[in-house]
């Protein structure tokens, strides 16, 4: 009912296919058993004597081991082909940029996550416009030595944030963990490590400081006013209550009637109140200031109450 694809197998071919070439490693196991049969009849007809037996053990046994290691070598072909093959996916399809260049800054390998980060099609657009790291990539030039100063004694680079030009000019922020890999000698063969583009974290951060210090400096102002303020109402609340103590005392003299007087106890009275209150707004501006030191010492509750 469907038209089948030039190049789809049945899935029955695969097996078939297989089972061919268990047949084919299988035929030279056939013969070389069959031949082996074959000389040693010929040798006990001939009646060669011991010799001849001890060769022909001597062949089994090499046979046996040639076939042990033809096995093994079977066997470490197909792990590593496995390893390779899972290896190469990983490295396609991973979600983070991924990169292998030289210590000069020419890349030797990229996958598809690095190269959109960047801003181009593919891994290979990327490589054959992107031939130099230090002069092509980083915003500042010197990321680049400082980057190489890192690896050359540290062996790797952890959490190394740089501004860079995407190809269409767009500067982003990125960051890099990598390692240095080494021959057996110890001499620098290449770097290798991931990248992942943390432009909105960057900026978010950056936005947040922003906002702190805004803060800081909004908070600082009105400590200042409340400051300021503060000593503006105190200046004529110490006359009000220098006056209202006059009055209420009778320092002048009798003020004639005990009304008066008491009008100026309760001035008195509510001016300490709102100079208790501003003293209170000083001691917080200080306080949110860091000009005010909180001196820790014992009491007992029923000094607090």
């Amino acid at each position: 009912m469907f038209a089948r694809a030039p190049f789809a197998r049945p899935a029955t071919n695969g097996v078939k296919a297989d089972d061919g070439a268990r047949a084919g490693r299988k035929l030279p196991i056939f013969l070389a058993v069959f031949l082996l049969g074959l000389v040693i009849g010929l040798g006990l007809a001939s009646d060669l004597g011991r010799q001849f037996t001890a060769g022909i053990v001597i062949l089994v046994v090499l046979a046996c081991l040639v076939t042990v290691l033809a096995n093994l070598s079977e066997a470490t072909r197909k792990r590593v082909t496995a390893g390779e093959a899972s290896y190469r996916a990983f490295f396609d399809h991973a979600v983070e940029g991924i990169f292998r260049t030289t210590p000069d800054g020419h890349y030797l390998a990229v996958n598809q996550a690095l190269a959109q980060i960047y801003g181009y099609a593919d891994p290979e657009d990327l490589m054959a416009r992107l031939t130099d790291i230090g002069a092509q990539l980083y915003v500042d030039n010197r990321r680049r030595d400082e980057f190489r100063a890192l690896m050359q004694s540290q062996d790797q680079v952890i959490d190394f944030f740089s501004e860079i030009y995407r190809r269409s000019g767009k500067r982003i922020w990125i960051r890099e963990n990598a390692r240095a890999v080494r021959d057996w000698s110890g001499t620098l063969i290449c770097y290798e490590g991931t990248v992942e583009d943390v432009t909105q974290k960057f900026e978010a951060e950056m936005a947040l400081r922003a906002a702190l210090r805004q803060a800081e400096l909004a908070n600082r102002a009105k400590a200042a006013f409340l400051a300021d303020m503060s000593h503006e109402l105190k200046t004529p609340l110490n006359a009000v209550l220098g006056f209202s103590e006059i009055i209420r005392d009778e320092v002048m003299g009798p003020v004639g009637h005990d009304a008066y007087r008491d009008y100026a106890a309760d001035i008195h009275a509510s001016g300490k109140r709102l100079l208790s209150i501003i003293n209170d707004v000083l001691d917080v501006s200080r306080l949110e200031g860091g000009q005010l030191t909180i001196e820790a010492r014992p009491t007992h509750a029923r000094d607090i109450s």
